[in-house]
Formats: C-alpha cells, structure tokens, sequence
C-alpha cells in the first residue's frame, strides 16, 4: 500500500485532536487583486508565501494558527499544495505604506514540515461558498490527500 492510499483525509496524516480544531484557520491561498494579483503558488516557489500570506486586507486569522494550501491550477479550483501550519504571533494596524492592508506576525511551526510542498489535497471548497479563510471544523472532513 502506497502513502496515497494508506492516508485518505487530511487528518489521517495531520493527527489534528478534534478539540484543537478551533485552534485553526484554514488559508485556501488564491490569486486575488487585493494582493496586487500574486500569484501564491509562484510566491511559494520563490520563498516569499509566508511575507505574502502575512499582508492581509481585513483581520483574517483570528485562530492560534493557520493550515495554509494554496491552490495549484487556476482552471483546477479542487487541488491544493499544503503550505505549513503557521503560528500566529500578532496583528499589526493597516501598514501605514498600504493602508488597505494589515500586516500579521507568523511563524511557521514544526508540524509536519516535511510535507510542505509536498502534499497534494483535494477540497471542492465550492461547495460552501468563496471565503478563503473557513475554520478549520468546516472543512476538515472534506480535504482528502491525493498525493505525497
């Protein structure tokens, strides 16, 4: 049996306890034109998507911690790349050179950094609308692995 098959939900592999879910903040990273239209996919390649993911429009982590997947294909809307957990350590007021924007404060945790870039999740996120930002309970029996 290969990683694929042995792990069907995100949470097989995750080990997430169901009363830390409200711990988290699922990112579902997508280009948007409230972030000048980059791309998160490319900004992950170059080493840059915790800078993007930290300049937000409004206050969109308000959980400990953020489970980020950034989409992969833009004609795809059901396939994600896991990105990390991050920590969420403060949220500044709007940056005073972009007053639009809010600056976050993260870190990326040790949890499961081995599968960054690396795991390939399936989340037809569709089905309960377009927030980028659900709780982490809203989603986490939906998101299955489809690659390691």
């Amino acid at each position: 049996m290969n990683k694929q098959e042995a792990y069907k939900k995100l949470n097989d592999v995750l080990q997430i306890p169901e009363d830390k879910y409200g711990d988290y903040t699922l990112h579902f990273a997508i280009i948007n034109k409230d972030n000048h239209n980059r791309n998160p996919l490319t900004e992950f390649r170059n080493g840059n998507f915790k800078a993007f993911q930290e300049r937000q429009s409004k206050k969109n982590f308000n959980r400990p911690y953020i489970l980020s997947l950034i989409r992969i294909n833009e004609k795809d809307i059901s396939k994600w790349l896991f990105a990390g957990i991050y920590e969420v350590l403060g949220c500044g007021d709007k940056n005073p050179k972009d007053e639009n924007k809010y600056m976050y404060e993260t870190k990326l945790t040790e949890k499961h950094q081995e599968l960054i870039g690396k795991m390939i999740v399936e989340c037809n996120r569709g089905k309960r609308g377009i927030n980028a930002y659900p709780s982490l309970e809203t989603f986490i029996n939906e998101i299955n692995i489809i690659s390691m």
